[in-house]
């Protein structure tokens, strides 16, 4: 707090996410443009520069070759417009997502060869790709992979290959915008302000560490938003679009950017970010709002297929869920598949199959690196790639079933029940704090928050509810609150209107503030990420009310947690109190609602894992 000039609050919760941020306090707290690495440091940047400028210098014909997301788009987007400032006879390619699939394709290669492409330069993709690009070498056309991607066992045989986690950079996780930037800084021998704006949109829209450089990138971006694409974007889905901030761009303008290559061709989207004529943006704003609402649509009815499907899924396909169907449309299931992995705290693989071919997405939960649990199996598959937490991928429908027993046996066998457990890191304990306009003064240094660098999240204790509980939109909760020194706040409470008959008027609560701005007027409220009714000190629970509810599970052997709040509403006030410890202690396997019994824990010889959510109740 001393030597950084900063409150002893925002102290304790940058020194909570140290483990992340690592010994380089002042790059976060401060993170300047002088910070960034010198893009030389990439093994093979030298000769993609030196070729690069012969190229262009020699006017021959140059391909950027994209992915049809944000990353990709925005990938592409900056690199075109670094090489029209040399004059450079570009073009781009990418690809349509329904048709073509995923990275480099042999048709699109030779498309680009009959149209005189003598240079590929792949961003957001490429590093999977060993006989796209050898077939492009057979025509005589030179590749250079900048990616982002994790490398397989067997790298492609191209001219030259920037990709951090090759080699010797020094910051492993820079988005595939974040590799094509060190690419342009290199050619251009500038910092490229101007175009900082792009990177930090491709950069947090791609999920990745909001840390070290991208930290450096994002917070430089936000700041100058100059681009016409990305502020008409912003006008059409934000409140107040003079200020973009990154969960602006997470929630707001990248889905909106998404959903034309999940639905159509992203094409237009990148011409979107290269024109300056403010018609044609304005009308392509209001095509990706009206493809955005479509987007939305299709992705309610996949949802709804999938949590129908997941209610009646067996425990021994629990542990990651495998779903598939004809009727999804490939370019939305990986959106749901996220939104799954929120409500169910599993790895999720959304699969559409048409005859004989299948194309999924994964997403995956902290604690399990989905890319190396599926290359276990790769021998299942026709096209993988991806990283820890997201992968793509094609292979035979048959072989659909096959894949789910296998990593469900895998994950069985090789994980602790506490893996499936959702955990939420806490920050700080603010029950004796009063917030105000200052402490978000002050969060504001934290910003810009995304992965690995989340809202601060703090814990209030004994809080009572002064106002009735009520849903709103049939599914949240939103109630008033009192602190113990009389602060009073309102609290949203999202998907969690199942609690209403169960919480008492002392609560716990576990979120972050918020300043909810309408009409001018500036509100402070809470964001409940969890909650729970409080224990006073002379309460207990005791053993019988534990083997009460496990019995009701093991008699039943599925169960729900509506099936348990109606049978114990009247004798337990803190039913989760107890699901949460057997959770932890393997006893059940919990899927969201759903409450398996294990039969295989309970009868086992093994020590039990300690419980944090027993430690904190008889604590």
């Amino acid at each position: 707090s001393k030597k950084y000039g900063i409150s002893l609050t925002l102290a304790k919760i940058v020194s909570k996410r140290m483990p992340d941020i690592g010994e380089d306090i002042d790059l976060f707290l401060s993170p300047t443009l002088d910070k960034l690495y010198d893009p030389f440091l990439f093994e093979d940047m030298d000769k993609v520069v030196r070729i690069i400028k012969k190229y262009i210098n020699e006017r021959r014909k140059i391909y950027v070759y994209g992915d049809y997301d944000v990353d990709g788009i925005t990938s592409t987007s900056l690199l075109l417009k670094v090489f029209k400032e040399f004059n450079a006879n570009v073009s781009f390619y990418i690809p349509n997502r329904l048709d073509e699939g995923y990275g480099l394709s042999k048709n699109a290669i030779e498309q680009i060869h009959n149209e005189g492409g003598e240079m590929i330069i792949t961003v957001d993709c490429g590093i999977s790709s060993v006989e796209e690009i050898a077939y492009a070498k057979e025509l005589g056309i030179k590749v250079i992979i900048t990616d982002h991607h994790v490398p397989p066992e067997k790298i492609p045989d191209a001219y030259a290959i920037i990709n951090p986690k090759i080699g010797r950079y020094p910051f492993k996780e820079l988005a595939g915008v974040g590799v094509a930037y060190k690419l342009a800084t290199a050619l251009t021998g500038t910092l490229l302000e101007n175009y900082l704006d792009i990177v930090a949109l491709g950069t947090v829209a791609d999920i990745v560490p909001l840390l070290d450089e991208n930290r450096i990138l994002v917070k430089n971006g936000l700041a100058n938003i100059n681009n016409l694409a990305i502020k008409k974007i912003a006008e059409k889905g934000l409140r107040n679009s003079n200020i973009i901030r990154s969960e602006d761009i997470s929630y707001k303008i990248a889905p909106r950017i998404n959903s034309i290559g999940r639905l159509y061709d992203a094409k237009s989207v990148v011409n979107m970010f290269l024109t300056d004529d403010e018609s044609v943006v304005e009308e392509l704003a209001m095509e990706l709002e009206n493809v955005n609402e479509e987007r939305k649509d299709i992705k309610e009815d996949i949802r709804d297929d999938a949590l129908e499907m997941v209610a009646n899924i067996d425990e021994k396909d629990s542990y990651i869920l495998i779903l598939n169907s004809e009727k999804w449309h490939s370019g939305v299931i990986g959106i749901v598949a996220s939104r799954i992995v929120d409500e169910y705290n599993r790895p999720v693989l959304m699969v559409k199959t048409e005859g004989d071919t299948a194309r999924g997405s994964g997403r995956s939960i902290k604690g399990i690196d989905l890319l190396a649990l599926v290359r276990k199996y790769d021998y299942l598959f026709d096209k993988l790639g991806g990283h820890k937490q997201a992968i793509g991928f094609s292979m035979p429908s048959k072989n659909v079933p096959i894949l789910r027993k296998k990593l469900n046996e895998d994950l069985r066998e090789n994980c602790s029940p506490l893996t499936f457990v959702p955990k939420i890191e806490v920050d700080a304990d603010f029950s004796d704090d009063i917030v105000d306009m200052e402490f978000f003064k002050q969060m504001e240094v934290l910003e810009p928050f995304g992965f690995k660098n989340k809202k601060p999240i703090v814990v209030l204790r004994n809080v009572n509810v002064i106002s009735r509980y009520y849903i709103m939109k049939e599914k949240h909760l939103k109630f008033t609150f009192k602190t113990e020194k009389d602060a009073i706040y309102t609290a949203i409470a999202f998907n969690m209107a199942q609690y209403l008959t169960v919480l008492t008027d002392r609560i716990d609560l576990l979120g972050y503030f918020f300043i909810n701005e309408f009409r001018g007027t500036k509100k402070i409220e809470f964001m409940v990420e969890d909650i729970r009714n409080h224990f006073n000190p002379n309460e207990k629970i005791e053993k019988k009310d534990f083997v009460a509810v496990y019995n009701f599970i093991k008699k039943r052997k599925k169960t729900y947690l509506s099936e348990l709040y109606f049978h114990f509403l009247n004798k337990f006030k803190y039913t989760d109190f107890i699901v949460s410890v057997l959770e932890e202690l393997g006893f059940i396997n919990r899927v969201g609602n759903i409450i398996f019994y294990n039969e295989e824990r309970a009868t086992t010889k093994k020590p039990l894992e300690t419980s944090t959510v027993y430690r904190s109740i008889v604590g």
